[in-house]
């Protein structure tokens, strides 16, 4: 019984999920079913987030460094 309430949970969680992808204006309707993919697809894809994250990090870092560089030069 526990069982069948964590699988209708995750059911109705990828549906929503699915809906907001598919509403979201430039998302890749192509994740709309991951669960097909095959082990090493769904790694390759996981990493390629995780290489966009990095970069969004980085990029946010260096945004950082700049405002505070800027902030330093005023105050001179």
């Amino acid at each position: 019984m526990i069982q069948n309430t964590q699988n209708r949970d995750s059911q109705a969680l990828h549906v929503k999920l699915d809906e907001l992808i598919r509403a979201k204006k430039g998302a890749r309707n192509s994740l709309l079913d991951l669960d097909e993919l095959s082990d090493e697809e769904l790694e390759r894809l996981r990493r390629s987030f995780a290489k966009m994250g990095a970069k969004a990090r980085k990029e946010k870092l260096i945004d950082k460094i700049e405002d505070h560089a800027n902030e330093i030069a005023e105050q001179h």
